[in-house]
């Protein structure tokens, strides 16, 4: 599912959220105790949570940071990459939540670029240093490298995205194979914590 179309679904779906239909404001005929209120806002509220989550409304709020990312070396274990050209990988096409350190050295926006046709970046895990680039395919990237840029100066800072994953195909002398990249959808997409 697109990415906007993800959006306006969580908008819409917010938006409705006020809106009771007639079925649901009848009153009971007994009048439920305290406890049982409370029972029925706190199952409400986990249903809303579990939907939120489901939909990808609300992706990447804060408190979410150590719960639901994994590393670069974890995600190339979870695809089997490398793999084998012009197979696809089972992760292809998932969009996943991935954390780790960005490489500043290898960061290419068309503010610093701009002949390139291209706008990317690299993304390190922090324990083995395997690197994974992140492509920019918003169309509203300057945001995106705006944030990045603005973190150099705090290069011990972890970075947490969520991408869609891409399958590409690496010929190397008389051999290929098959490795990922990561596209980063909006510049919302993208949040740092600071480790200092």
């Amino acid at each position: 599912m697109p990415h906007n179309q993800r959006n306006s679904r969580c908008t819409r779906r917010e938006n409705a959220s006020h809106v009771i239909p007639r079925s649901v404001q009848r009153l009971p005929k007994s009048v439920p105790t305290r406890a049982g209120m409370q029972n029925r806002v706190l199952v409400g509220g986990l249903c809303l949570a579990v939907a939120n989550f489901a939909l990808g409304c609300g992706t990447l709020t804060r408190s979410r940071f150590e719960s639901n990312y994994i590393g670069v070396e974890q995600l190339f274990a979870i695809c089997k990459v490398p793999g084998q050209c012009e197979s696809s990988l089972a992760c292809e096409g998932k969009v996943v939540f991935v954390k780790g350190r960005i490489d500043f050295s290898n960061v290419f926006d068309h503010s610093h670029f701009p002949s390139l046709p291209y706008e990317k970046f690299t993304l390190q895990d922090t324990t083995t240093n395997k690197a994974l680039e992140i492509w920019a395919v918003s169309g509203r990237n300057t945001p995106l490298f705006e944030t990045i840029n603005s973190y150099r100066s705090r290069p011990n800072s972890e970075a947490y995205m969520q991408g869609r994953v891409v399958g590409i195909d690496l010929p190397v002398s008389n051999a290929c194979s098959r490795n990922i990249k990561l596209e980063i959808l909006s510049p919302e997409d993208l949040l740092f914590k600071t480790l200092d």
